[in-house]
């Protein structure tokens, strides 16, 4: 069975950085819980609910997309073609345990596939909006940190064969960002899944910016650690999740690590 992860990543120089990001691992479309696990108890498990919607945005946006080099370098792409997606008005439907403060989460679909898109607020001002710059900024790092965790995946994996160790198998998901431009299309009432034929192009500026994430279908979420500490368990999952984070920190000689770990199957 795979696990699905979904991690808080934290850059660090040799000590813990005190900036959060948000990163996933095949990954969890969920808000990440600011809690430690209780004593003795194995794993968390959070139930979110995603209500049916009928009334969404009919947005018009690019994509910019992340690639990690073999050096781990980064390059950020914002794709030329503009395209067309239906985004829910309301966020979705999460848990008590599992609503984060710094982002809203809304369903997405494209092309008839789902997804999430998270939007950062300012929790400075009651909720408020940041500016798009800023949250151009912070989500880009977010999606740097993204790639770069399936970037180190990929050479876990190989040391895995290299080695020949038994592990239990987990992926790191796919994830881009999409600014949203004003096109001529007023709010619908639809299905999101509607099909979508309208040629809009977009302005110059964008009128908003979204971490996308594809839409998991579980929503039972594991917790492996925590941002102030570590479960050490005995399964495989939990262990082969501990030995993941330590090569990272071995590979990068410290330069980089994960916390807050969660999966899904």
């Amino acid at each position: 069975m795979k696990i699905i992860l979904g991690v808080v990543t934290r850059e660090n120089q040799c000590r813990a950085a005190s900036l959060e990001q948000n990163a996933s691992v095949d990954m969890v479309p969920l808000l990440k819980a600011n809690h430690q696990l209780p004593s003795g108890q194995e794993c968390d498990i959070v139930t979110t609910c995603a209500p049916s919607v009928s009334t969404s945005d009919k947005i018009t946006f690019k994509r910019t997309i992340c690639t990690i080099d073999q050096d781990g370098k980064y390059t950020l792409t914002e794709q030329g073609t503009a395209e067309q997606g239906f985004l829910a008005c309301n966020t979705l439907f999460l848990s008590a345990a599992d609503r984060g403060k710094t982002k809203d989460v809304h369903l997405l679909v494209i092309e008839n596939k789902e997804y999430v898109a998270k939007k950062l607020v300012d929790i400075s001002r009651g909720h408020g909006q940041l500016t798009i710059k800023d949250a151009c900024k912070f989500l880009t790092t977010d999606l740097i940190c993204l790639k770069r965790m399936s970037h180190f995946e990929t050479k876990f994996a190989q040391r895995v064969i290299q080695e020949g160790v038994d592990t239990a198998a987990f992926q790191v998901s796919d994830g881009f960002i999409i600014k949203t431009y004003y096109s001529n299309v007023a709010q619908v009432n639809a299905e999101l899944q509607a099909p979508i034929s309208e040629e809009v192009s977009a302005t110059c500026k964008p009128t908003s910016i979204y971490l996308v994430e594809p839409h998991r279908v579980s929503s039972a979420v594991l917790k492996f650690s925590g941002t102030l500490g570590i479960r050490n368990r005995t399964d495989k999952h939990s262990a082969t999740i501990m030995a993941f984070s330590h090569f990272v920190l071995e590979s990068s000689a410290c330069e980089y690590m994960f916390a807050d770990l969660q999966g899904m199957h």
